[in-house]
């Protein structure tokens, strides 16, 4: 694990739960504070709504369990 990388987060939002948009980015000038990557892995299936969504790439992306996506923010 790199050093001052932030801890295993995991999630869980329930009946009609609600994560409201946000950004995962570097703040620093070097590069080295803040998020720099993300990997989501989906536990399991959902039967409406759920998605990931990347509004600047028009993209949504849906749970499937065992599923993962990365990306670099």
């Amino acid at each position: 694990i790199r050093a001052g990388a932030e801890p295993l987060g995991i999630s869980e939002y329930g009946l009609a739960g609600y994560f409201g948009p946000h950004m995962d980015c570097v703040t620093g000038e070097d590069d080295t504070s803040g998020r720099f990557a993300t990997f989501v892995l989906y536990l399991s299936d959902v039967r409406l709504g759920g998605a990931t969504v990347f509004p600047f790439l028009d993209l949504a992306v849906y749970p499937e369990a065992g599923a993962g996506v990365l990306w670099y923010n």
